[in-house]
This record gives C-alpha cells, sequence and structure tokens, in this order.
C-alpha cells in the first residue's frame, strides 16, 4: 500500500521539489535586489553623509537615516506580500498535499524570513556608511 501511495503522490512530491528551489531562488534574488538598490542609494549620498560626520553626527544617526528607507520598502512589501499569499492560498490549494491552506506557522516564518533577510540586505550598505572618511566624501565630485 506505501508503494502505491508513492507512486500516486510522486507528482506532489517533485512539484513540491520545484516550488522550494524556486522560492529559495525568489528570496535570493529578491535580497540581492534590495541590497542593490540600497547600496546604490548609500553610494549616491556618500556627499551628504560625508557633511553630516562632519557636523558632528554619529555612526548610529546614520545607519537609523539609511536604514529607514530600506524599512519601508521592506514592509510595503511584505504587506502586499501576505495580501497577496492570502489570496493565492484558495487557487493553490489544489496542489498542497498534507499542508493546510492558512497554516499560521508557514505564513508567520516566510514572514519573519523575508522580513529578516530583507533587514540584513539593508543594514549591509547602512553599516557601510559609518566607514566613510568625511573628508574623502567632501571632496568627491
Amino acid at each position: 500500500m506505501k508503494e502505491v501511495i508513492r507512486i500516486q503522490s510522486w507528482f506532489y512530491t517533485v512539484f513540491g521539489t520545484f516550488f522550494m528551489a524556486f522560492g529559495c531562488i525568489a528570496l535570493f534574488l529578491a535580497v540581492a535586489g534590495l541590497y542593490g538598490v540600497m547600496s546604490f542609494a548609500v553610494s549616491q549620498r556618500t556627499r551628504e553623509m560625508g557633511i553630516r560626520m562632519a557636523l558632528g553626527a554619529q555612526g548610529m544617526q546614520l545607519v537609523r537615516l539609511t536604514m529607514r528607507r530600506g524599512v519601508l520598502q521592506l514592509a510595503l512589501g511584505l504587506v502586499i506580500g501576505f495580501v497577496l499569499a492570502l489570496l493565492a492560498v484558495d487557487p493553490l490549494q489544489v496542489i498542497l498535499y498534507k499542508v493546510e491552506s492558512r497554516d499560521p506557522i508557514v505564513l508567520v516564518t516566510v514572514l519573519f524570513s523575508l522580513a529578516g533577510a530583507g533587514l540584513l540586505a539593508s543594514f549591509l550598505p547602512a553599516h557601510r556608511v559609518t566607514k566613510v572618511n568625511p573628508v574623502v566624501a567632501l571632496t568627491v565630485e
């Protein structure tokens, strides 16, 4: 009987593995994209950050200033994604095998994973701001 069940459910196993792999790839691309956007935004504001540091701004103030933008983008993306996920679970229920469509543990785990990855992708460029030499930043044209 176990062999019959395995043969009948191979479809779910194969496509479940594909969905998991594509989800991991999508997470990587989202984090890389957010990191790229934040890194570009930080590099565009190098002169501004140099001026702020020359006027006495502390490193953590600059990190908060820079992180604010990334966190707002991340929060907006998480809200839109969560709403779309809730709308998509009913049509996708057909391909879910032994999984509740609105399982709160899965939804919260995915939400926190995406939030953690996005915060890390925002923090790395924001932390780089603290290493800017104000003299060099003011002379760069």
